[in-house]
């Protein structure tokens, strides 16, 4: 490996998992917890969905790393393997949402073709796959309440969630670059 792509990725590894730190942390200061596991809005669904797409497998890990460090406040007896999976499918998911949009829609490596329709199904996708996912994790593990009203309330968060972080990320966005 090429000494500035090592530097590259450690920079998406850390970035992404700072961040989504720092937004969960925050979450957890906002009164948005439905229940254990389930809040809405749900801001770091939108940090998760941009490291996916702008940094790659290298920002979804750095997610998996800080999830790692975050799940423990909102399950503090879970076991280490549920620890991982519900890490694994925070992280991991809107990879696979990203990879099924690209794959549908012919997108290549570098995303020139994603258009603003192709990102609201983007955000869509993943707000919907990721509470299943939890959905899942929390039925099979009985760690938090699971059933349809927890399921909607999260794609709801999700997807509420992503939009406002991704209205932030654009609006400062235009605004450096105006600067």
């Amino acid at each position: 490996m090429h000494i500035n792509h090592f530097y590259r990725n450690l920079l998406a590894v850390a970035g992404s998992g700072f961040a989504y730190w720092i937004v969960g942390e925050f979450q957890m200061l906002l009164p948005a917890e439905f229940a254990s596991g389930v809040s809405a809005p749900y801001l770091p669904a939108g940090v998760r969905l941009i490291a996916a797409v702008v940094c790659g497998l290298y920002g979804c890990l750095g997610v998996f790393l800080a999830s790692l460090v975050l799940a423990p406040q909102t399950f503090p007896d879970a076991a280490m393997p549920v620890l991982l999976a519900i890490a694994g499918a925070s992280a991991f998911v809107p990879l696979v949402a990203l990879a099924a949009v690209r794959r549908a829609f012919g997108i290549g490596d570098q995303l020139t073709e994603l258009s603003f329709r192709l990102v609201l199904l983007l955000v869509v996708l993943q707000s919907v796959l990721s509470p299943i996912a939890h959905q899942l994790l929390y039925h099979l593990t009985g760690l938090a309440p699971a059933g349809a009203l927890h399921l909607l309330v999260m794609i709801s968060g999700d997807l509420v969630g992503t939009m406002l972080v991704l209205l932030v990320v654009a609006a400062a966005w235009g605004w450096l670059r105006r600067s």
